[in-house]
């Protein structure tokens, strides 16, 4: 593995070995993220693009309503979200784009199966799942999807790193 990358995996392994679960999340530094999230989200036009980023908005909604709190998350709305993705996960063509939104939708069946401290078994998939996230942000040519996506890994690398 290049130097490089080795050292992006052990730093992002840190943050995910340091997620615990309570109420300190960093709300705030998520909810800037989030809102800029959600303006970008609220651009798109292709229905499909749409539905599966307003299920990941939805999600991320969910997340802070309850101050961060995974726990506290209503089940069967987010497992509604989730069944969303899953499902038009199907209709992404684009290898790069399919690979960026299965890395996400397995972060979120990681996090709402786990709401507490997640097991070393966990950590090491959130942290390549995070890992696969990120390389594939440079494959991405347009401005606006990259705003959304970076911003989307954003809010993972913050909710990872929570105390």
């Amino acid at each position: 593995m290049p130097r490089s990358a080795l050292s992006f995996c052990l730093s992002l392994l840190a943050v995910v070995a340091s997620s615990r679960p309570g109420p300190a999340q960093p709300i705030q530094p998520m909810q800037a993220v989030f809102d800029s999230l959600r303006n970008n989200v609220a651009a798109i036009v292709p229905a499909a693009e749409k539905e599966r980023w307003d299920a990941n908005v939805s999600l991320w909604k969910l997340l802070l309503d309850r101050g961060g709190v995974v726990a506290e998350i209503d089940s069967v709305a987010a497992r509604r979200q989730l069944e969303v993705m899953r499902a038009n996960l199907g209709g992404i063509t684009l290898p790069e784009e399919k690979d960026r939104w299965q890395s996400n939708l397995g972060l979120w069946q990681i996090r709402l199966a786990r709401p507490g401290i997640l097991p070393r078994s966990d950590r090491d998939k959130v942290t390549a799942l995070l890992y696969r996230m990120n390389v594939n942000l440079g494959r991405i040519t347009r401005a606006d999807e990259l705003a959304r996506w970076k911003a989307n890994y954003e809010l993972w690398k913050l909710l990872f790193a929570a105390p």
